[in-house]
């Protein structure tokens, strides 16, 4: 009878990666060098904290960069130095630690009105003045106005201060509900390419209303 031969085979890469696991949680930050590119994601070497060097992190595509790319290698090059966010840890057997470059920085999408919209902005007049209405409203925009003014419970829309970012988030046009309390209404920013107009709606309706009032003229405009 022939008995197989027995193997024990060992991988330093898993273990630096269950190590390593078992020193971070969620919301950590580590640093290492991008090791390879892949279509679905990078993996970063740590370097950070030291205990872990040597293990590999992997960033999801969705996680490298808030404004879409096609590829890792649209935004990441191989041996470039990175900080990384931790996400997750993925449970056995494919211990995995999942982290996040894009989220070592702020949701374009999510930054305070006021750190978008500066104080000093200029204030425009009512829609119904069409005059202080910008010309270079983003496309679309006017019919978007039009349509809450025409909305139910909808007493006026006003558009507020304006400002152009540094970079483009979107080519599509956005509106964006805030979170500021206003006495009488609501606040909304529209967005598009690199333009951000406030726009300010005069209304009693409740939060919920008010949402389903922009979700109908977003499908009648879009």
């Amino acid at each position: 009878m022939i008995v197989p031969e027995r193997r024990l085979i060992c991988s330093e890469k898993a273990a630096l990666n269950t190590k390593l696991a078992s020193l971070v949680a969620p919301g950590d930050v580590i640093r290492g060098r991008v090791a390879s590119l892949h279509e679905f994601g990078a993996f970063v070497e740590v370097q950070e904290p030291s205990e872990g060097a040597g293990a590999e992190v992997m960033i999801p595509l969705r996680e490298i960069s808030w404004e879409w790319i096609p590829t890792p290698n649209a935004a990441l090059q191989k041996g470039q130095e990175v900080a990384v966010r931790v996400m997750a840890v993925a449970p056995e057997p494919k211990l995995k630690v999942i982290v996040s470059l894009k989220r070592m920085q702020q949701d374009p999408l999510q930054e305070n009105l006021d750190s978008v919209l500066p104080l000093d902005a200029v204030t425009m007049g009512s829609y119904d003045e069409m005059e202080y209405v910008p010309t270079d409203m983003p496309s679309g925009l006017e019919d978007i106005l039009g349509g809450l003014l025409a909305e139910p419970g909808v007493e006026g829309v006003n558009v507020g201060r304006r400002v152009e970012e540094k970079r483009t988030v979107s080519q599509d046009l956005e509106l964006w509900l805030t979170k500021d309390t206003i006495v009488d209404g609501y606040n909304l920013v529209a967005r598009a390419g690199k333009i951000v107009q406030e726009i300010h709606v005069v209304s009693s309706m409740d939060r919920r209303e008010m949402k389903d009032a922009v979700q109908r003229v977003l499908r009648k405009v879009t």
